[in-house]
């Protein structure tokens, strides 16, 4: 079933991936995922099976999202119109990326990741530095993932992993672009930009808001305030930002 709206509807949505041409967004209160194929403007509802469904991530024709309650994957193949639900490690998965044909999905479970080759449809699980892990990108030939004071680099495809130090805050989302690795904190306003794959980090400041997550698409960073679904906008690497309604 499907629902039409101008904008997305008031339920907060937790994660957003582009891929095909698409923004495709998720939300684990409704079980329902969004898409929009005119950069936002308007957006169509769909149902998903149900999931907790917390972070997406877009590689090879496919959408992939993670469950943090049920230890299972979704997989769409028609820019989320439809979905079918594969098995996961056991994990409270959070955030998910894609590069290099392996989809990683971080867990807050302290010290597991979990990586696909094909799609979702099958995990391997691995070990990563003991951490509650939320968010996590690829960019540069790295995956990087974030959490409290905390970032993990991984240039194997999510087999091995090296801990840096972040400043101090909770980093719940991380994205790639432009040569630069933007994560943002969820209660301090604050956001953090590695240009050397998450080894440092140099802090900056927010507009007022809980940053859960963000993406990066046509030249800009945009952070995602949730429950609100307010967004901001940084076209100069996370230095400055410019705030709208999502809605």
């Amino acid at each position: 079933m499907s629902y039409h709206y101008n904008g997305l509807s008031r339920v907060p949505y937790e994660g957003i991936a582009y891929g095909n041409d698409t923004f495709v967004a998720i939300s684990r209160l409704g079980n329902i995922s969004a898409s929009s194929t005119d950069n936002g403007k308007t957006w169509i509802e769909y149902d998903m099976p149900i999931g907790d469904w917390y972070g997406i991530a877009y590689g090879e024709g496919t959408f992939v999202a993670v469950s943090k309650s049920y230890d299972t994957s979704a997989i769409s193949t028609d820019n989320g119109k439809t979905w079918t639900e594969y098995d996961m490690p056991a994990g409270n998965w959070r955030g998910i990326a894609y590069g290099d044909g392996t989809f990683v999905a971080v867990s807050y479970w302290c010290n597991i990741i979990a990586t696909s080759t094909d799609n979702g449809k099958t995990w391997t699980q691995h070990s990563v530095p003991n951490c509650n892990w939320y968010g996590i990108a690829y960019g540069d030939g790295a995956f990087v993932a974030v959490s409290h004071g905390k970032s993990s680099t991984s240039i194997d495809n999510g087999t091995t992993w090296t801990q840096h130090s972040m400043p101090a805050g909770y980093w719940y989302g991380v994205a790639y672009g432009d040569g630069v690795f933007v994560a943002v904190d969820y209660l301090n306003c604050i956001c953090a930009k590695s240009t050397d794959n998450g080894k440092t980090w140099e802090q900056s400041i927010m507009p007022t808001g809980l940053w859960y997550n963000i993406t990066y698409g046509d030249g800009a960073f945009v952070a995602l305030n949730y429950p609100f679904n307010k967004i901001v906008i940084s076209a100069d690497n996370g230095k400055t930002w410019k705030g709208q309604k999502a809605y």
